[in-house]
């Protein structure tokens, strides 16, 4: 994550403005460990891109398979109207 909290000067401005210390403590720890689960917009859009380069390949693998179970489809149906013409 690319964000930063500097967690004792937020704990200094939350005091002056009258917390007490403890629970000026407890609120920047408690918002310091949130932020280290936010996802910044550049780590969402390099997992978004990494997802879709390994589904591009699928797609492509699925392609690929199925021109070539196509062929076999086409050649089988081809061989077997020849053999009809040829012996039926």
């Amino acid at each position: 994550m690319d964000a930063k909290l500097d967690t004792l000067a937020s704990s200094r401005k939350l005091e002056k403005s009258g917390m007490p210390r403890p629970q000026a403590e407890a609120a920047v720890e408690v918002v310091n460990d949130a932020m280290r689960d936010l996802v910044t917009e550049k780590h969402f859009n390099a997992e978004l891109d990494r997802r879709f380069t390994r589904l591009e390949a699928k797609i492509s693998s699925l392609e690929s398979r199925l021109v070539w179970r196509l062929f076999l489809l086409i050649t089988g149906v081809a061989g077997l109207a020849v053999a009809i013409l040829r012996f039926g």
